[in-house]
């Protein structure tokens, strides 16, 4: 950072020019390189903000007895828009269209999963929860991770995809081969790898949806 001494001339500068930043201090003017600030542009990431984007663009199109809806039952530690755009990620993840009235529904149980089978050629899961069965308005959605190293001991929410969504009637307590959309986005799963893998249900009619269920550290078998 250089220190510029100022003159009759000029008793003072600040802001940006040509590549720097100028700023007034208690030891003078400052002039130090500007930096843009580190912004990844990751295909997850991009869609994320896009969505986002349309979201908040929805909550505003909202009439105040809409919007009232989503802030009158938004749980501890959110506000409305904070609570529309939880629940429509989940909606909208689903393929379904948001929602733009929050209705107070029953709540849905956690599904449990279980690793059945999980090598180079299977990644079999087994489902349990009852009913079983989906109902009306209900997806399962299936995230995932890439494989990674056995010894790494956290995962960020963030590194979890969405790879398949499992429409009303579907019977999650049978069990399921997800092997092929698994290697159209990642490669085989080698041994000494993991594979993080949640779920959740939602009702796409409410916005009510269960716990999300972890199941991370999943080594092949």
């Amino acid at each position: 950072m250089a220190k510029v001494i100022l003159s009759a001339l000029l008793d003072s500068l600040d802001g940006k020019l040509a590549g720097s930043v100028f700023q007034m201090s208690q030891g003078g003017l400052q002039i130090r390189t500007r930096v843009s600030p580190r912004n990844p542009a990751t295909g997850p990431q991009q869609l994320r903000r896009s969505n986002w984007s349309t979201f908040s663009k929805s909550w505003t199109d909202l009439t105040t007895a809409e919007q009232d809806s989503w802030r009158d039952n938004a749980p501890m530690n959110f506000n409305g828009i904070g609570f529309f755009l939880s629940q429509n990620a989940k909606v909208t993840s689903a393929d379904q269209p948001i929602l733009n009235f929050y209705t107070v529904g029953t709540t849905i149980f956690s599904p449990q999963i279980t690793i059945t089978a999980l090598d180079a050629t299977h990644f079999d899961l087994e489902h349990s929860w009852i009913p079983g069965i989906l109902q009306a308005n209900q997806y399962m959605n299936l995230f995932v991770t890439k494989p990674f190293k056995s010894g790494s001991l956290f995962i960020s929410p963030g590194d979890y995809v969405l790879l398949m969504s499992f429409p009303p009637g579907t019977d999650i307590l049978a069990n399921y081969s997800i092997i092929t959309e698994y290697n159209a986005k990642y490669p085989a799963v080698q041994d000494g790898q993991n594979v993080g893998v949640k779920a959740y249900v939602i009702n796409v009619a409410t916005g009510i949806s269960s716990n999300d269920a972890y199941r991370a550290q999943v080594a092949p078998l």
